[in-house]
């Protein structure tokens, strides 16, 4: 029954976030021609000046729009997730032939595959608008910048950083449930501004707790880096838990949806 949950609810949110991810891609495409023109423009005279002003607009649009879609292309993971089960589409939902764990390990699994989905878009969108127009201008001035960052990347800490802010984007993915699941429940006729403001208050506590971390384990040698960058991935893993123990105990107790 939880493969279907996640099969359905993975195709719920790609209708409403794959617009935008194609949107994003758009983006990084345009971006990838604005640069490349920029480049073979000339660089003396006022039409040049008009043409580098014009295409530096350009690209800040494009940027703005970028991270716009990116932030609705998220949006949409979250909104399913409300709709299932606090809108009258919840009382279908919990209608199912499936336990309320079975329903919430679903959405969680789907939100997180698409959270990862909308990061590896967006990654994609930033090589092909950005990186690729680069090392492009870069080689033709008999420079190499491609060459460096993919040997940066094998770097240890940069592998630890990376795994680190995956579980922690894993870990706010969950805890926004949460969020959500509070703000409808205690404001049940303000459900989006109770979730707002619980997703305020869960995003102070884990600051604090990954400020007070940082401070505690502060060092600068490779090996002190490295094990602050596990102990946080720990707690990355902690707040998930406890966001999802949270929430699953919300909706077992909850037998009217309002």
């Amino acid at each position: 029954m939880l493969k279907k949950l996640f099969y359905n609810d993975f195709h719920a949110i790609r209708k409403h976030a794959l617009p935008f991810v194609r949107a994003m891609l758009a983006c990084g495409l345009v971006s990838l021609c604005v640069m490349l023109l920029d480049a073979v423009l000339p660089e003396v005279g006022d039409l040049a000046l008009f043409f580098d002003n014009t295409l530096t607009s350009l690209l800040l649009a494009l940027l703005f729009g970028f991270v716009v879609l990116m932030v609705l292309a998220e949006l949409q993971i979250f909104s399913h997730y409300y709709r299932s089960f606090f809108t009258d589409e919840g009382y279908f939902t919990f209608m199912l032939p499936a336990t309320r764990e079975e329903l919430l390990v679903s959405k969680i699994l789907a939100g997180i595959v698409w959270v990862l989905l909308i990061l590896l878009s967006a990654a994609v969108a930033v090589t092909v608008g950005v990186l690729i127009p680069f090392e492009i201008l870069m080689r033709l001035e008999g420079a190499s910048f491609l060459t460096s960052f993919v040997r940066d990347l094998f770097d240890i800490l940069l592998i630890a950083g990376v795994v680190d802010f995956l579980f922690s984007l894993i870990a706010q993915t969950v805890f926004i449930y949460t969020a959500i699941t509070l703000g409808a429940l205690f404001f049940a006729k303000r459900k989006l501004l109770g979730a707002f403001l619980f997703y305020c208050i869960l995003s102070g506590v884990v600051s604090f707790l990954r400020t007070l971390l940082s401070l505690l384990f502060f060092t600068v040698t490779d090996a002190g880096e490295l094990f602050t960058s596990l102990v946080s991935i720990l707690l990355s893993i902690s707040i998930g838990i406890g966001g999802y123990l949270i929430t699953r105990a919300l909706l077992k107790h909850r037998l009217n949806l309002t």
